[in-house]
């Protein structure tokens, strides 16, 4: 059965959140996206100007859309530089890949490489596949150590009055 919490809860727990966790929580409870959702989504995916996400597969493997929250805009702006700076980087060590849905790695063979079809939430080392070995994926939160597990756990403490670490 889904949590609701009050403003002030959700304060709470913004709170003792920084960085990309933070871009990440108020995604989840602001645009109301699932984890996964979040981890998987794509630069070309967030549209600043219209202030809205494209969420791809999503339950029922349909996409649909859901707002952008005011409250993320300039940190995810930030966040998505730096995302940027490491995929150039990474182009620059004959790297810089991602790993890219169905058969679009055969149809557009440079597609792996655009800026647009980057994770949004890389993960931090290069970890492709067989395929792919220099390939910089998205991790699976189970082999993320800088996201809490499960980030709804964070708000259990807040529920019975005690501090999160």
């Amino acid at each position: 059965m889904p949590v609701v919490l009050s403003r002030d809860e959700v304060g709470a727990v913004m709170k003792q959140v920084t960085g990309q966790v933070w871009i990440i929580v108020v995604l989840l409870y602001g645009a109301g996206l699932r984890i996964q959702e979040c981890l998987e989504l794509r630069v070309k995916d967030i549209d600043f100007d219209r202030h809205q996400i494209v969420v791809r597969r999503a339950k029922g493997q349909q996409d649909r859309r859901t707002m952008l929250p005011v409250a993320a805009r300039e940190r995810l702006q930030a966040h998505l530089k730096e995302v940027k700076r490491q995929h150039e980087h990474d182009l620059a060590q004959g790297a810089g890949r991602v790993i890219l849905p169905f058969a679009l790695d055969r149809k557009y063979p440079n597609a792996s490489t655009d800026w647009a079809w980057q994770f949004a939430f890389a993960a931090p080392q290069r970890e492709g596949d067989r395929a792919q070995p220099q390939a910089r994926a998205f991790v699976p939160r189970q082999r993320r150590p800088d996201l809490p597990r499960p980030v709804p756990n964070l708000f259990d403490p807040v529920r019975e009055g005690q501090c999160l670490s």
